[in-house]
């Protein structure tokens, strides 16, 4: 029987050796992925024979992961199939990744859902800019390098004062209104507060002096995903900048990263036209399965 309970910043540790062993590219399957989002999806989770089986439970709809570790796909979903007959439940898999779905037993019917898609980038065009597609990044960036002369600086005990209180202003200044952004705004904090327990790269820019952008993320397998990206708004080509400089520190740190994955864009018209112009090589698309 599968025993399910609330994740805990001192599991970190045998997560991440499920999620190695599963190696799947969705933002859904890192420790940012899982871990900023717990609270507001009611994740948990239970490991069995070095697998990982995580439940949601929110406004009274439960539903699954995809198992991810040693075992067999087949064999893992089996499992939870019989956990589910026992309990009485039906069974949803929530944000199944789409090259998973071979692998299923049969029996499921499908759904895709195009706001909780992942944005796969090639990792090296970002490490500079290069080529016509993103001419546009490149220039926006060199603008804001040759005014403003930016420093860039890893996240370390010196700064992270300084880092968090740019983003507590930089939350108060979201007037969006919108539940995922909130709650995200909050989890981006909270994640700050004791980033030193996680497995995670980042990087501020310093301009004038002030701390005016924070960038986050984890490299898991070959790819780099970016959990958090905060800058000052009014600084044009700071994001481009501030992106570029944290993609070729971790490409120049481990050359055998191939993408960069920059979440989904849950929906939200500005993230997706965002997202869509770095020109990603890939969308990851995502389904719900439910097994009648």
């Amino acid at each position: 029987m599968l025993h399910f309970r609330d994740f805990e910043l001192e599991t970190i540790p045998m997560i991440e050796a499920c999620l190695d062993l599963g190696n799947y590219d969705s933002c859904d399957y890192s420790i940012g992925g899982i871990y900023m989002w717990a609270d507001y999806f009611g994740y948990r989770y239970c490991i069995e024979s070095e697998t990982l089986f995580m439940e949601s439970y929110r406004n009274g709809r439960r539903m699954f992961f995809m198992p991810c570790g040693a075992m067999r796909t087949n064999d893992a979903v089996l499992l939870l199939r019989k956990f589910c007959f026992e309990k009485s439940y039906s069974l949803q898999l929530s944000v199944v990744p789409e090259e998973l779905l071979p692998k299923l037993p049969a029996g499921y019917v499908a759904e895709n859902t195009p706001d909780w898609n992942d944005y796969l980038y090639d990792i090296v065009p970002l490490t500079t800019y290069d080529g016509h597609a993103l001419k546009n990044k490149r220039n926006r960036a060199r603008k804001f390098e040759m005014d403003y002369k930016p420093l860039f600086e890893t996240i370390d005990g010196s700064n992270i004062a300084e880092a968090i209180s740019f983003l507590n202003s930089y939350v108060s200044s979201d007037k969006s209104g919108q539940p995922f952004r909130t709650y995200e705004n909050r989890q981006t904090l909270s994640v700050m507060d004791r980033l030193e327990l996680y497995p995670f790269h980042s990087l501020v820019v310093r301009v004038e002096g002030r701390i005016q952008g924070v960038i986050v993320g984890e490299t898991r397998h070959n790819v780099l995903f970016v959990h958090i990206e905060k800058s000052e708004k009014s600084l044009l080509g700071i994001n481009e900048s501030l992106f570029r400089t944290f993609v070729a520190e971790r490409f120049s740190e481990n050359p055998a990263l191939r993408y960069v994955n920059r979440e989904e864009d849950m929906g939200d018209e500005g993230l997706r036209r965002s997202k869509l112009s770095f020109n990603p090589i890939r969308i990851l698309k995502k389904y719900t399965v439910t097994y009648e």
